[in-house]
């Protein structure tokens, strides 16, 4: 599993807007053999016991609609969570079906409510549900759909509801001319359905229109359809636009200051930031000093790793602590079956590892409000990395 000194590293590429959930394993498998993560001689400090470490309780920027769906439940052991949920889950997935979307909805359970077999049987029923509703073409047809059904399932959203969203939505981005691509559409309607009124208003998509305006006038050049799953997660706040883009462009500069890469995977990452409650320089500070914390281990880097670090960057404990709980979580979940490649490991890694430095929060609870909001940056995050790697796309195959 891990790298020869000195192997050739190979930029990662981000696929187009079409391919299936097949071809973009196929790209991130090709990626993993020339990438990441330790080093022989870069691997001294595992093992090593450090007090765990706390989380600054992530304030809601102002009212959010995701406060009103059911209540998570936020497990003693986040990592045994996944690993029993994923187990459960693998032991009903057909050979057709993608093992990565697979994991990606595992990591979408882990807050859900039931016994993990009981969590498998409601994933494939509400999967069954997404294909069905498909027709012959769309992304549903392939095995995207059960990351969706994930997400569906857990925030308990019923499957024709999100159906017309997805309608909605992308009548709603003809009619303010914006262009259409039903892949992003559908990872920003998983956002902006409301599951109490189980529909999406029209004063939803008029914010998120105008966020994406916003930061297209910013970025013209790296602003595009893969932005409107983040600009539906910006639109469900009540700040200012003037604000949100300042305090994004904030984190944006801040970080590109500090050496790191313009571009998509730095905006996206801005956005994920604009969501920590701590001060925009406190934020980049931590981004800056976990990615050199992991570095210093031995892994390898790159633009692709922005997400977690700003996903990370939420705790306020010591870079060190944060890494070592990554890497315990990443060590465990690479030794599951079918083998995780590196770069999936890492990122499971460091969505499990970050309920549990959650979990160790002051007096071990998050509120309600704030979980929510947590799993939804998660889901954005989530959804980010299937769209860069074509997994929701828009000519997908039956799966």
């Amino acid at each position: 599993m891990r790298p020869h000194a000195g192997q050739e590293r190979k930029a990662p590429g981000v696929a187009g807007n079409v391919g299936e959930v097949r071809l973009a394993c196929q790209r991130l498998r090709a990626r993993d053999n020339c990438k990441h993560r330790l080093r022989p001689d870069r691997n001294a400090r595992r093992g090593a016991s450090a007090p765990p470490p706390q989380i600054v309780r992530p304030s809601v920027h102002g009212h959010n609609h995701l406060m009103t769906r059911p209540l998570p439940e936020l497990p003693a052991d986040p990592l045994e969570r996944f690993i029993s949920i994923g187990a459960a889950l693998e032991e009903g997935r057909g050979w057709t079906e993608s093992a990565l979307a697979f994991r990606f909805a595992t990591a979408a359970l882990v807050t859900t409510q039931g016994s993990p077999n009981e969590i498998a049987n409601g994933l494939r029923a509400v999967a069954d549900d997404l294909k069905a509703r498909a027709g012959w073409f769309g992304p549903m047809r392939s095995s995207i759909r059960f990351l969706v059904a994930a997400i569906l399932l857990r925030n308990a959203i019923d499957p024709a509801a999100f159906d017309a969203a997805c309608s909605e939505i992308n009548d709603g981005l003809r009619e303010r001319k914006l262009r259409r691509n039903r892949s992003h559409a559908l990872l920003a309607a998983l956002i902006l359905v409301n599951n109490d009124q189980q529909r999406m208003e029209s004063a939803q998509l008029d914010r998120m229109a105008e966020v994406f305006l916003a930061m297209k006038e910013h970025h013209p050049w790296i602003t595009n359809a893969g932005d409107y799953a983040p600009c539906a997660l910006l639109a469900t706040t009540d700040t200012g636009i003037p604000e949100m883009m300042q305090r994004i462009e904030a984190a944006y500069e801040g970080l590109r200051q500090r050496g790191y890469s313009r571009g998509d995977r730095l905006q996206r990452a801005s956005h994920l930031m604009f969501f920590n409650p701590a001060e925009d320089r406190i934020a980049t500070d931590r981004f800056d000093a976990l990615f050199h914390a992991f570095k210093q281990q031995g892994l390898w880097m790159h633009g692709g790793d922005y997400d977690e670090m700003a996903i990370l960057s939420f705790v306020d404990a010591a870079p060190d602590n944060v890494v070592g709980c990554v890497l315990d979580h990443r060590e465990k979940i690479s030794a599951l079956r079918p083998r995780p490649g590196k770069e999936i490991s890492f990122s499971l890694a460091c969505g499990t590892a970050f309920l549990e430095l959650a979990r160790g929060s002051v007096g071990d609870i998050l509120d309600t409000a704030q979980l929510l909001q947590l799993q939804a940056i998660l889901d954005a995050q989530t959804a980010a990395v299937i769209a860069s790697t074509s997994a929701a796309s828009a000519a997908s195959s039956s799966g």
